[in-house]
């Protein structure tokens, strides 16, 4: 059958060049339709058609068409006209949600992306009507995209994942090694190189066990699932490890809570002939983990010295050190999941945080900090362990008074419960520089480009608590030359002790770490002030690879600079996270 499947406007799908990680088909985008290119176009414009107090739902319907595509998005309808050459699956495929509620189909493939951001310049006013009264959107326009069910409001996002196939399919070899353990081995595909502890993750449920395997060669995640369990595994008294081996094979050992050893004896062996499906390209799904410690900023008093140590709030925690000094408004979040689930990140990638806020769920992607040794000491208790198992994560998140996540986040308390979703992204930034670009997800081999030769040089534009990624990039020893800008408004808003030493004490003599601020008014600052511009961004060649993070704001600035600047585009990523 072929891809060229008519569409609602008279469209043709254009054959598909890859997938998104977690199984968006992606097409490919013409010359100057790149993300760049759409925060070039959309920054400080107004492309919506019409700003109106409210929309109703007749009217909404009438917008339905490949030059007038009117969508709704949680409550707010926006003109997507302007946006639609743009669209990584494709004009068609969001031609689906044309005049109608788009939200399922954007929780279903895009919800960490932020919406409000990438949408701000299309913005047609907020949604007054019924939803029952909107058509369901159109049926996929893609061949292998089980996604052409109706999507409704419970939609779980597994949709388009492929059907099940098994463990051979994937020629993924499981034995028993002892009679409470399990090995699973993929000898074509993982090796030192692909398959790391931190590309496993795992969840027991009330009768089934998820693995999560995410291999760092491009190739789209796989779930792999027994259910049911064997009945000598139960999730209330047996417990599970994960690790991998010297041969790059995912070990998994099982273990008993109580005294009746024997309940739990044979589970590897069990297990090794329980029947396992395989899904290519999964949803991600979201984990339970409580609040373990939360530590907010106080602001300093006005008569204070800027070099003074950034004061905490007090309590029955372990107070935090000075070397450990949190920028202004920000907090530190410290979750737990317990044995049931480990949620293990990459460096570089991030997770989606999900946290009620009334009556409803929100969620904003953040990306985890490494643990520095005042940060284990901090927290306290079984760290080092609970980290080893992927149980442990650590966030620094600015606190945004206007904010649609980070207030419900400011007023968590210890013991609270949150949702943490799977590891998002798949570039392998600890092989930096060697796996950038991203290699094809297509051919499923790691691509070389010529300039990828000659990219060892990094540059990386962070803005407030934008230098959370960045701390495994920088910390990459490859690099012949790497230069951290930290924009931040004043002293009081920049990282200082061990959140900038636990990233550059192990750089190289040629990297440098520069300061800007945008709003001192201290006298005895002599570092470079201002906003992000051409000049304190530095000399580029067009050879070096450039991170950015940041509020979209300072994103989207240093977006169009790289795209004026003629910067690669291919040579830049921005982290979502």
């Amino acid at each position: 059958m072929s891809l060229q499947v008519p569409t609602p406007g008279g469209l043709t799908a254009k054959a598909p060049v890859g997938r998104s990680e977690y199984g968006r088909v992606k097409v490919a985008l013409p010359r100057g339709k790149g993300l760049l290119d759409w925060i070039h176009k959309s920054t400080g414009k107004n492309l919506a058609s019409a700003r109106l107090p409210k929309v109703t739902a007749e009217e909404l319907v009438k917008h339905n068409k490949q030059g007038d595509c009117w969508v709704l998005l949680f409550g707010q309808v926006y003109d997507v006209s302007p946006y639609l050459d743009y669209h990584p699956g494709g004009v068609p495929e969001l031609m689906r949600a044309a005049g109608t509620d788009a939200t399922a189909l954007f929780n279903q493939y895009h919800s960490w992306v932020n919406y409000e951001s990438m949408l701000k310049a299309c913005v047609v006013g907020r949604f007054d009507g019924d939803t029952s009264k909107l058509p369901p959107p159109g049926p996929s326009t893609l061949d292998d995209d089980d996604s052409s069910s109706p999507v409704g409001a419970g939609a779980s996002g597994e949709m388009n994942a492929l059907a099940h196939s098994t463990l051979d399919s994937h020629n993924i070899r499981v034995i028993a090694p002892t009679p409470h353990s399990l090995l699973l081995s993929c000898p074509s595909h993982w090796n030192e190189r692909t398959m790391r502890a931190e590309c496993v993750s795992h969840s027991i449920g009330e009768t089934s066990l998820r693995l999560l395997v995410k291999t760092m060669d491009g190739r789209s995640p796989l779930e792999l699932k027994w259910d049911p369990l064997p009945s000598s595994f139960t999730s209330s008294s047996s417990s599970l490890s994960l690790s991998i081996d010297v041969e790059s094979r995912i070990r998994l050992d099982f273990s008993s809570h109580t005294d009746a050893e024997s309940d739990t004896v044979h589970i590897g062996m069990e297990m090794a002939t329980t029947r396992c499906t395989v899904k290519e390209r999964p949803a991600f799904s979201f984990h339970e983990a409580r609040v373990l410690r939360i530590r907010r900023h106080s602001s300093l008093p006005s008569s204070s010295s800027s070099s003074s140590s950034i004061k905490m709030e007090t309590g029955d925690e372990p107070e935090v050190t000075s070397s450990m000094s949190l920028p202004r408004d920000c907090l530190l979040l410290v979750v737990e999941t317990d044995e049931t689930a480990s949620v293990r990140v990459p460096i570089g990638h991030h997770v989606e945080i999900r946290v009620r806020k009334g009556g409803s769920q929100v969620a904003r992607p953040y990306t985890p900090i490494p643990l520095t040794p005042a940060l284990r000491e901090w927290i306290g208790g079984e760290t080092e362990e609970k980290e080893r198992a992927g149980r442990l994560l650590v966030f620094m998140i600015k606190v945004y008074s206007d904010g649609i996540v980070t207030p419900a986040i400011e007023k968590l308390n210890k013991e609270d419960l949150v949702h943490i979703s799977d590891p998002i992204g798949s570039l392998d930034f600890a092989c930096l520089p060697y796996s950038f670009p991203p290699p094809s997800t297509v051919s499923h081999s790691v691509h070389h480009s010529p300039i990828n030769e000659v990219a060892r040089n990094v540059i990386c534009l962070a803005a407030g608590t934008g230098i959370t990624p960045m701390g495994g990039v920088i910390a990459e020893r490859g690099w012949e030359k790497c230069r951290l800008i930290a924009y931040n408004k004043t002293e009081e808003d920049t990282p200082r002790g061990e959140w900038i030493h636990g990233y550059t004490d192990s750089l190289v003599d040629e990297s440098r770490l520069v300061h800007v601020l945008s709003a001192s008014n201290d006298s005895s600052w002599k570092g470079a002030r201002g906003r992000i511009n051409r000049e304190n961004m530095g000399e580029m060649r067009g050879s070096e690879i450039v991170f950015v993070c940041g509020p979209d704001g300072f994103v989207q600035e240093a977006a169009r600079l790289l795209q004026e600047a003629g910067h690669p585009s291919d040579l830049v990523h921005i982290f979502q996270g």
